[in-house]
C-alpha cells in the first residue's frame, strides 16, 4: 500500500490524471474494493477528485462492498492493481 499513500503527496491534477487512468485500465469494481483497505486520507484525495456523480457512485459501491463477504486477498489484489498503475 506504500504507492497508494503516494497519492497523498501528489496534486490534484497528478490525482486526476491517475484516476483516468484508472477508469480506463482496470474493472469497475477494482477502486472501490482497493477503498476497502485503504485509510481515511488516501479517500479523501481520490474522493476530492472525483465529479460529484463518480463520487457518489463508488461511495455507494464502497458501502455496499463493506456489507459483502470481500476477502483480504481481494483488496489487497485490487490495491496492487491501482499502485501499479501510479
Amino acid at each position: 500500500m506504500e504507492n497508494l499513500n503516494q497519492l497523498t503527496t501528489m496534486s490534484d491534477k497528478e490525482i486526476q490524471d491517475w484516476l483516468r487512468k484508472v477508469s480506463a485500465s482496470v474493472e469497475i469494481n477494482v477502486l472501490p474494493t482497493a477503498l476497502l483497505g485503504v485509510n481515511e486520507k488516501i479517500k479523501s484525495c481520490v474522493y476530492r477528485n472525483m465529479s460529484i456523480n463518480a463520487k457518489t457512485a463508488v461511495q455507494k459501491y464502497v458501502q455496499q462492498l463493506s456489507t459483502a463477504n470481500i476477502g483480504k486477498s481481494e483488496i489487497l489484489d485490487s490495491i496492487l492493481k491501482l499502485e501499479n498503475l501510479i
